[in-house]
């Protein structure tokens, strides 16, 4: 595994964004194109999506790439015991949706909300697919090499800090479209947009959320030593979320304690992830048991 510093990691990440910005249109027209000469229903709702949405999903990609291909780890499966049972991502999956339904009932207690069923039923397969796809791609990539590639130049504390500051502040950089006439210049706004967006739509809560999340979940990879632990509890709360956004919404401003429903930005749900936290650094292993046998 090579090692990787922050500043290096910080460098890779602008130079695979000023790559994505130029790849972007190229691809952008490629799509247009293709739909212009075979109309296909699934193709044209790609074409449809505005610019900001294609550079979000190249630059991760791109990213995630790259960090894959300079690791020079042929032993990932191994290292992060992939090949396991699924035992642990079966017992998270089930703590995060729980834990999640159970924040989501306190919050819909105190604050009540406009339920709505825009196609009469829930989406529960592709819930379960899409987070499933979406929490392995960050998994892999934050919890999975970075981690590793953190590791081998610092300790766990300092790579605990800046893998939870990385995975925070990612979450705030996402691009926005701009209605410049050329395409090549609203590439290269949206990726700057990517870069502002980290300063100007930055929320205290949404990030000490987020920060400590990724605690939790390196504190999950590495306890149980198994990537399947912080991917089950990551899916579950994210299938959670996606079928309450499916099933109801809240009031325009609630009260700020408790958030506006996403869950991430309410100061009820910070505390509580805050004592699970302190509670799985704290909480000492059970000693094995005795053998009932004697030699």
């Amino acid at each position: 595994m090579r090692k990787f510093s922050l500043i290096w990691l910080i460098g890779l990440y602008l130079c695979v964004l000023l790559g994505a910005a130029i790849l972007t249109p190229i691809l952008y027209q490629c799509v247009q194109l293709i739909d212009h000469i075979c109309s296909l229903k699934a193709l044209h709702h790609l074409a449809t999506k505005p610019l900001s949405q294609y550079l979000d999903r190249i630059r991760m990609v791109s990213f995630f790439a790259t960090v894959l291909w300079l690791s020079k780890s042929n032993h990932f499966l191994e290292n992060w015991h992939l090949r396991s049972t699924f035992k642990h991502y079966l017992s998270t999956f089930v703590a995060g949706c729980l834990l999640w339904c159970v924040l989501f009932a306190v919050i819909m207690a105190v604050i009540p909300p406009v339920f709505h069923y825009p196609d009469g039923h829930l989406r529960f397969v592709g819930a379960f697919v899409g987070s499933f796809f979406l929490v392995c791609l960050e998994e892999i990539m934050f919890r999975g090499f970075l981690w590793d590639a953190l590791r081998t130049r610092y300790s766990v504390g300092l790579s605990t800090l800046f893998l939870s500051l990385l995975f925070a502040l990612m979450h705030f950089s996402m691009c926005t479209d701009s209605e410049h006439p050329s395409l090549w210049i609203q590439s290269f706004l949206c990726a700057k947009s990517s870069l502002v967006n980290i300063a100007h739509g930055f929320q205290l809560t949404y990030f000490l959320c987020l920060f400590l999340l990724s605690g939790l979940l390196i504190h999950l990879r590495t306890q149980c030593q198994t990537l399947w632990a912080s991917i089950g509890f990551h899916q579950g709360l994210v299938f959670v979320l996606l079928l309450s956004r499916q099933w109801y919404y809240f009031a325009p401003q609630p009260p700020s304690w408790w958030g506006n429903g996403s869950l991430t930005h309410s100061w009820f749900v910070l505390c509580v992830l805050l004592v699970i936290y302190l509670w799985t650094l704290l909480a000492k292993k059970r000693p094995a048991k005795a053998s009932k046998f004697t030699y």
